[in-house]
């Protein structure tokens, strides 16, 4: 139901004393493009500031692209004003990833709950009271919750709650922004439940932004993976998590922890530094640290290319393969 093809975003950046050198551009995203199907979840992972929530801010026109398309059903939600750009809005919802900034410390949740609502024209104001109440019993709170501030809410809560907000106008696909790297892990676990149960009650599509490969396995069924503003690998998330053929994306793989104490850890070696956005090397932005780097990977940028099917690699080392 999405298509976002060769997206860019690039944001401008002061140096100097007092912000008063001259102005660079970071490139944060260079041409990115992935689909979700309906009822599929794809998770984008890599490091951070690789653009993973550049990438969902951007497809949503929280910040304004610099290029490139965004498609539901064949509509380019870049090129949408006014009521259609609402209309289209309304089927693509995001979930924050801090829920204690994400909410109006001011407001009652039954109004938070509610202005979704009212901006899109949904019901009554008679009905907002009872949907808002069924809102909260569906993420698993009371409706006594209606009359609290969000201070007087755990973390797990708030989150509820924004989900909550979320599912107010009926999405078909979610945004979710490492929707529980900030909570507990015994609450992380109860809020990617709720979040499954409501994929297949609701059918929802979703991104799931995350740099948790095990939260990608539990929830994903395809990955895709970032760096520094573009995609490397994608594949079904068992693949690519089982056999990575990215040597990215097999460093990020090798660095994750399990949870058995006799698992010999064998890192992915990388050498040099990280690669500054500011000015990111040619080539292959990952050409610095990459163990196998030919002179070719410093000239050229790689494509995407499928290598098997449903399975696509940015690397050179897959020409031929």
């Amino acid at each position: 139901m999405l298509v976002v093809k060769d997206l860019v975003k690039t944001f401008p950046v002061r140096s100097g004393f007092g912000f008063s050198g001259p102005v660079q551009t970071v490139k944060a995203l260079d041409g990115i493009s992935f689909e979700v199907a309906r009822g599929e979840a794809l998770g984008l992972v890599g490091e951070s500031g690789c653009g993973k929530s550049t990438s969902a801010r951007t497809v949503l026109r929280l910040t304004e692209p610099d290029g490139g398309a965004a498609l539901i059903d064949g509509a380019d939600l870049f090129q949408a004003t006014g009521p259609d750009l609402r209309r289209l809005r309304r089927r693509l919802q995001i979930v924050f990833q801090d829920p204690y900034a994400s909410l109006n410390p001011r407001r009652r949740i039954g109004d938070t709950l509610a202005e979704p609502m009212k901006v899109h024209g949904i019901g009554t104001p008679k009905e907002w009271p009872g949907r808002v109440r069924e809102l909260l019993a569906e993420v698993g709170l009371p409706a006594e919750a209606v009359h609290k501030y969000p201070h007087e809410f755990s973390g797990g809560q708030r989150q509820r709650i924004g989900i909550a907000r979320a599912l107010s106008v009926g999405p078909e696909l979610l945004f979710l922004d490492e929707p529980v790297s900030a909570l507990d892990v015994s609450v992380q676990a109860q809020v990617l439940v709720l979040l499954n149960r409501l994929k297949q009650t609701r059918n929802l599509a979703s991104v799931f932004i995350s740099h948790d490969l095990g939260v990608v396995r539990y929830f994903c069924q395809r990955v895709a993976v970032m760096y520094l503003g573009r995609i490397v690998e994608t594949a079904p998330a068992e693949d690519l998590l089982d056999t990575p053929l990215h040597p990215y994306t097999q460093a990020l793989r090798a660095a994750t922890p399990t949870p058995d104490p006799n698992h010999k850890v064998t890192m992915a070696r990388l050498t040099g530094d990280p690669a500054s956005p500011l000015n990111p090397p040619s080539g292959c932005h990952f050409n610095p640290r990459c163990p196998h780097v030919m002179e070719r990977c410093r000239v050229e940028v790689p494509a995407l290319q499928e290598v098997a099917p449903g399975r696509k690699v940015a690397c050179h080392l897959m020409d031929g393969a």
